[in-house]
């Protein structure tokens, strides 16, 4: 019996917040884009209002992605068998390869109308990759950091007032750093990277 009543008790709380929230101006985005996702590149953002067609947001992803390997090789140099017969050498090489990428941004919005439809955006985003490649006793790896400016135009779809749909396009300038560890020797290298970015995004509104 105490039981039912803690659960009526909640039920009954839950409620009037969701009453009172619906009093009030809803000024904050929970969202994230379903294809990253579905993908397994997982990633979340939040953005808030600052006035009717002003916004602030920050977001960040994550993904990983594991394969293994076994490829062929054919031996350039020629061997002979027991009876004088020409072979081919052939080896497999048993390793994997491991990505890892981490990403995060921030912008700015204004909206032509109060947190929906057309909207401009600036972007601040910066981007780490690892990328390790081992094979026989061999360990292959390369870093990445990635920072730069973008800027973006878009529209947000309301659906029953509470669901949002971001679909924007943008251009970014990147500037990359990549430094590549063979065991042996460590090459660096530098270089300005432009590039397109699609967004769609679905999020709750509160």
């Amino acid at each position: 019996m105490n039981s039912l009543k803690k659960v009526i008790i909640l039920c009954c709380s839950f409620f009037v917040l969701v009453q009172l929230g619906m009093g009030q101006e809803r000024k904050n985005v929970i969202k994230t884009n379903p294809i990253f996702d579905l993908y397994g590149a997982f990633n979340l953002s939040y953005e808030r209002a600052l006035s009717e067609k002003w916004s602030v947001q920050v977001g960040g992803g994550y993904s990983r992605s594991l394969h293994r390997i076994e490829d062929t090789y054919v031996s350039p140099v020629p061997m002979t068998g027991n009876n004088g017969q020409l072979l081919q050498s052939f080896y497999v090489e048993n390793g994997k390869l491991d990505y890892t990428s981490i990403n995060f941004y921030t912008s700015v919005r204004r909206y032509l109308k109060p947190f929906r439809g057309v909207f401009f955006e600036g972007i601040l985003l910066g981007r780490h990759g690892k990328r390790i490649h081992q094979y026989d006793a061999k360990v292959e790896m390369a870093e990445s950091w990635r920072a730069g400016l973008g800027v973006g135009a878009g529209y947000r779809f309301l659906c029953w007032k509470r669901l949002s749909i971001d679909l924007a396009l943008g251009g970014t300038v990147l500037k990359k750093w990549l430094r590549i560890d063979s065991g042996a020797t460590t090459e660096y290298s530098e270089k300005i990277e432009l590039g397109l970015l699609p967004d769609l995004s679905v999020g709750f509104i509160f």
